[in-house]
């Protein structure tokens, strides 16, 4: 099965859309590098406070939520 998507890259918004589906990939590595290193500081960070790891498990936790709403998952990454 094969899809195709047409963009009008002289159309400003269009254009817009094609360079996000176009660094997709770079995109989405970002979102998973962030929620690890956020787990990695949690787990192994010594050097961080329980502060610190409460925030990162807010932020992680916060990260996974937004994902959610637009039907997505950290695990569909990678």
């Amino acid at each position: 099965m094969k899809a195709t998507i047409t963009f009008d890259l002289n159309d400003p918004d269009d254009r817009a859309k094609h360079k996000l589906i176009t660094h997709i990939d770079e995109i989405t590595f970002v979102l998973w590098e962030l929620d690890e290193y956020m787990r990695r500081a949690v787990k192994y960070d010594e050097t961080k406070n329980e502060e610190y790891k409460q925030a990162y498990c807010d932020l992680r936790e916060y990260l996974r939520e937004l994902l959610t709403e637009k039907g997505l998952s950290i695990e569909l990454i990678n």
